[in-house]
């Protein structure tokens, strides 16, 4: 019985997650770093947002080619 709990929360956190990147992919688009840098602000809010509308969510990083925030 306690395994399956744990899948089951597992599957939930692994679906969770799969959403979030799904959504974050949405907003950042195709563009590289030059695209995606002018609307820093609005990805800011955006994530922010995000962020606030999920609890088990820490924090959204965007790491550029380089590995730099």
């Amino acid at each position: 019985m306690q395994s399956r709990v744990l899948d089951e929360k597992a599957n939930t956190v692994f679906s969770i997650s799969r959403e979030l990147i799904f959504r974050i992919e949405e907003m950042l688009g195709n563009g590289d770093a030059a695209l995606i840098e002018p609307r820093q602000a609005e990805l800011h809010d955006k994530f922010q947002r995000l962020v606030e509308s999920h609890p088990q969510i820490a924090a959204v990083s965007v790491l550029d080619i380089q590995g730099r925030l």
